[in-house]
């Protein structure tokens, strides 16, 4: 029996399926690029500027920002807030070009684009930045002021931009100040400062400009200086009771004396004190003494005479002393107090190739073999008797030089021996090696040949190594660049190299299985199917597949420090079977 029709004239299950066939022709035609727009012009979208953020500096014209879009044609432009003075927006092109006119903080604005399928929108960033200041000056750029007296106000000038603030660095001696928003320096200097860079920085939003400042304070000079004793009369060899000096005045910031002091006395710069013991004998001579500040000078004559003494306090310039085994040293001279000497010895005999002069002393010539560190009594005697120094002397080998290993940069395979890597130096004979940090587990360098060798036991990334060959005359040291690899993977298999899955419905997930170094990382290409995913870290493949997608293959890559494996799975994504027909 057939069914009735309705009013339409169609019977209820007809109407059913025209009307499922005419919900499913309108959802093709949504998924084929159909519009819900009144309109059949499609909406401009995705609106950008090729400056975005961007800073501009006052009075100088833009380069003009052009927008683009990638949905239909722009048919307006309009911004809000209303662009920086001097700034416009085409508002047919959309373009924004201009002279900015006024300093203006970073804000947003928001351009919109329209046509009659709708509009879209660009927020931009943009910033009006001041002409930066240049050519800051100072009237008086190097500048000594007396203590305790007022500055001249020291003004600054520039160009460009007008400065908002002033700075600077390091501060300024006691009593003086820079203000920051004039950039005036003034004050009553307060404390003696010596000679000293100051660096002025001017700045405003567009920048800043430095400037540089030599700076003296200085004191009251020095009068009236006088010394404890001013005729003196010492011993040679006989230690002096120091002669102190006194003086008004500012205070005395050096001491300096002329003609030089007899040998063994001294003048201590910084407090004046004449001391020490006479080495020399010496005629009766004046010797004037300059005391100085910052604000100038005063001067005294002290007389001394230095009588002859017997020999005593024999010294030598270089003791301990270390010499090198082939190079000619540095003439030894000794020093002594006391009375003229007449002849030096040596016991023991010094090392080969090095002589003692028996008339001045002087230790000198070319060591020719290596001696470990040994004390030597010198003698220096005179009729009236004698006086001894304990010299050090070592003669080392010729430092080592040039090390260099055969492979510099090494990567091994973990589990697998290395190749020996035998060092090569010039200079002396290596006696031993060292190396910091300490090497991969597995690897070894050997303290006395300096030999790298081993078998890496563990992965290791790349790491640099300080090898440091040693002698008794110094050190050189070279680089390794070492990294110890995993083995790579091999044999990447699935479970199911060749699924085929139902659209809907979970799969069972698929791990991995490999030999080799264990693996790191995983990967596929092309991308899966929609719904499925693999793990990167562990491979494993899982997911519900969201679309049908025929037969295709896919290649899995398993990685580690040692390379790559891959293998393919070929994949179908059916749809779900129809049922109740």
């Amino acid at each position: 029996m057939n069914p009735v029709p309705d009013g339409d004239g169609f019977p209820p299950r007809r109407r059913l399926v025209l009307g499922l066939s005419l919900l499913l022709a309108l959802m093709g035609g949504l998924g084929c690029g159909g519009s819900s727009t009144p309109s059949n012009l499609q909406p401009p979208k995705a609106l950008t500027y090729a400056t975005n953020p961007a800073i501009y500096t006052k009075g100088t014209a833009i380069a003009p920002d052009a927008p683009s879009n990638t949905g239909g044609p722009v048919t307006s432009y309009s911004v809000s807030p209303a662009l920086p003075a001097g700034l416009g927006l085409n508002g047919g092109t959309g373009v924004i070009s201009g002279t900015p006119s006024a300093v203006t903080a970073m804000a947003t604005y928001t351009v919109t684009a329209s046509n009659t399928g709708g509009s879209t929108s660009a927020a931009l960033t943009i910033t009006v930045q001041d002409i930066p200041p240049a050519g800051l000056t100072y009237a008086v750029a190097q500048a000594v002021y007396p203590k305790g007296v007022a500055i001249t106000p020291d003004t600054p000038s520039s160009t460009g931009g007008a400065v908002v603030s002033y700075a600077i660095t390091p501060a300024l001696p006691a009593g003086l100040s820079l203000d920051p928003s004039t950039g005036i320096l003034s004050g009553i200097p307060s404390a003696v400062s010596p000679l000293a860079t100051y660096l002025i920085t001017a700045t405003n939003s567009g920048g800043s400009i430095t400037t540089s400042l030599s700076i003296t304070v200085t004191d009251a000079p020095p009068s009236a200086l006088t010394y404890t004793t001013s005729s003196a009369i010492y011993v040679r060899g006989m230690s002096i009771t120091p002669n102190v000096p006194s003086s008004s005045g500012g205070a005395v910031l050096a001491y300096a004396i002329t003609p030089s002091l007899p040998a063994g006395l001294v003048l201590d710069p910084a407090s004046g004190i004449i001391s020490g013991t006479p080495a020399t004998t010496a005629a009766p001579a004046a010797y004037t003494i300059t005391a100085t500040n910052t604000g100038g000078s005063t001067t005294a004559v002290v007389w001394i005479t230095v009588n002859d003494a017997p020999p005593s306090g024999l010294t030598y310039a270089s003791n301990p002393a270390a010499y090198t085994r082939g190079t000619a040293i540095a003439p030894n001279l000794p020093a002594s107090t006391g009375g003229a000497i007449a002849s030096y010895s040596v016991s023991p005999a010094l090392p080969a190739g090095i002589n003692l002069d028996p008339v001045s002393g002087v230790i000198a010539g070319t060591p020719t073999t290596v001696t470990a560190r040994a004390t030597y009594t010198i003698t220096a005697a005179n009729a009236s008797g004698s006086a001894a120094a304990a010299v050090s002397i070592a003669v080392n080998d010729v430092p080592p030089s040039g090390l260099t290993y055969g492979q510099p940069t090494l990567t091994c395979t973990k589990g697998i021996a290395i190749l020996p890597d035998a060092p090569s130096s010039s200079g002396g004979a290596v006696t031993g090696y060292a190396i910091s940090p300490a090497l991969p587990s597995g690897l070894s360098l050997d303290p006395a040949t300096g030999i790298l060798s081993g078998t890496p036991t563990a992965v290791t990334p790349l790491a640099t190594y300080t090898v440091t060959a040693i002698n008794s005359g110094g050190t050189t040291t070279t680089l390794l660049a070492i990294t110890v690899n995993d083995v790579p993977p091999a044999g990447l298999s699935y479970a199911t190299p060749a699924p085929v899955y139902t659209k809907g419905i979970a799969i069972t997930p698929d791990l991995p299985s490999s030999t080799g170094g264990a693996v790191t990382a995983y990967s596929v290409t092309p991308a899966l199917p929609a719904g499925l995913s693999l793990d990167s870290t562990t491979g494993v493949l899982s997911g519900t597949p969201t679309a049908v997608a025929p037969l295709a293959t896919y290649t899995v890559t398993a990685t580690n420090s040692g390379g790559t494996t891959t293998t393919l799975l070929a994949i179908t994504v059916n749809d779900v079977p129809p049922t109740g027909l």
